[in-house]
């Protein structure tokens, strides 16, 4: 994905949640710089819930879960890759 130029607006929104959870601008070549990092798989595997402010939090559940586009299935049919970023970031929400 981080190759992408202009990747699909859904491919693009996933990883904008990404960014937000990461605390990092929520624009495409900062999740092209956070998917670059050599240790993101770690990153995932250890992520903290904890670790991010309830703003945050407030701003993923209105901006992406608010989103009719922001669903397995629709981010399932544009990208499999996107849709481990998905998974992984409605898992942490769920947790929180």
């Amino acid at each position: 994905m981080k190759s992408m130029k202009n990747p699909p607006a859904l491919v693009r929104l996933v990883m904008e949640s990404a960014c937000l959870l990461f605390n990092e601008k929520e624009d495409w070549p900062s999740a092209q710089k956070l998917l670059g990092m050599m240790n993101f798989k770690e990153m995932l595997i250890d992520f903290k819930v904890e670790s991010v402010p309830e703003k945050k939090w407030k701003k993923y559940k209105e901006t992406y879960l608010g989103n009719a586009e922001y669903n397995e299935d629709k981010v399932k049919s544009v990208s499999t890759a996107a849709l481990a970023i998905y998974t992984w970031a409605s898992a942490s929400e769920k947790f929180y």
